[in-house]
């Protein structure tokens, strides 16, 4: 006897019962249910929950299965929003497609759960998510979470170079510190003669009487402006003294200079150096290939992996 597989509703609200979907309200209590789903429905009153349930979907042997919530939560993890009956017929939708699959989904690769996962999916644009948190400062979730390795997550770009996916839109380009590749730099401006980070910047005065140049402080004796060097009273600027360009001036080895000289610090590792060494990573949307399509469907996965 084969049996129906239903939607699972995560909720402790009361549903009316059907044949079609089971209420749940807790992950464990579904497990200890044997009963194998179409996909997932998470109830607005889970919302504080819904978290360790999609987690736990993803991870688990249903992770390519469709995840939808009664809220929008903005989530990259879950398939959006709908109502049960929408839930319901997307997911037959997909029971379809799964059913035109020549190879069994248990114990694929992570690349291969991605192609799955956007067969699935058509259409669907996996986006960088910012995290302030990723030493990337990017992610991709399902690409994550689809992963076997938390510190190798650049396998995807093997699709990449096999045209299976590709990327369609820039979202941003990150510099990367060249010891560890954390993006979690700063700037430090420093003086170019001795290096030091104690500068600052300063208004200069040019004696027209005798050339000298120096601080506007040199000048300044009460109201007047007198040069330090010939004494002159300078008046009117552009006839006794001009304003060059500020400079700037190291308070530690007396150096004056016009721009300092910028290097960069990562907080990750403590690595210092020139701008230009920093590595450069773009992120980009990603999406699955038309011929990536056709050779999931051809079963050509021997070929690929």
């Amino acid at each position: 006897m084969v049996l129906q597989k239903k939607l699972i509703i995560f909720s402790n609200r009361f549903f009316e019962k059907r044949e079609t979907y089971e209420v749940f309200n807790s992950w464990e209590s579904f497990l200890d249910s044997a009963i194998e789903p179409i996909g997932f429905w998470i109830a607005k009153d889970f919302n504080d929950n819904y978290l360790s349930i999609i987690n736990n979907i993803r991870r688990s042997n249903w992770w390519y299965k469709y995840c939808f919530s009664e809220d929008n939560l903005n989530n990259k993890l879950l398939d959006g929003s709908l109502d049960i009956d929408q839930a319901i017929d997307k997911c037959n939708l997909s029971e379809e497609k799964i059913a035109k699959l020549k190879f069994s989904l248990g114990g694929l690769a992570p690349s291969e759960k991605l192609l799955v996962y956007l067969y699935l999916r058509e259409g669907l644009e996996i986006v960088p998510q910012f995290n302030p948190n990723a030493p990337k400062l990017y992610t991709y979730p399902i690409i994550e979470i689809l992963s076997d390795n938390q510190n190798d997550l650049d396998w995807y770009q093997e699709l990449i170079r096999k045209n299976l996916i590709a990327y369609k839109k820039l979202i941003d380009r990150v510099r990367l510190c060249n010891k560890c590749s954390s993006a979690h730099i700063y700037f430090i401006d420093i003086c170019p003669n001795c290096k030091n980070i104690d500068i600052k910047r300063s208004r200069f005065l040019h004696c027209f009487t005798c050339g000298y140049v120096g601080k506007q402080e040199e000048f300044s004796k009460g109201y007047d402006l007198i040069c330090p060097k010939c004494n002159a009273h300078l008046k009117h600027i552009g006839v006794d003294y001009d304003l060059p360009t500020a400079q700037y001036i190291c308070n530690n080895c007396g150096y004056v200079f016009e721009e300092p000289e910028t290097i960069y610090r990562c907080i990750a590792c403590g690595e210092e150096g020139s701008p230009d060494k920093l590595n450069i990573q773009e992120f980009y949307s990603i999406e699955m290939t038309l011929y990536g399509r056709e050779w999931l469907l051809l079963e050509q996965k021997k070929i690929i992996f």
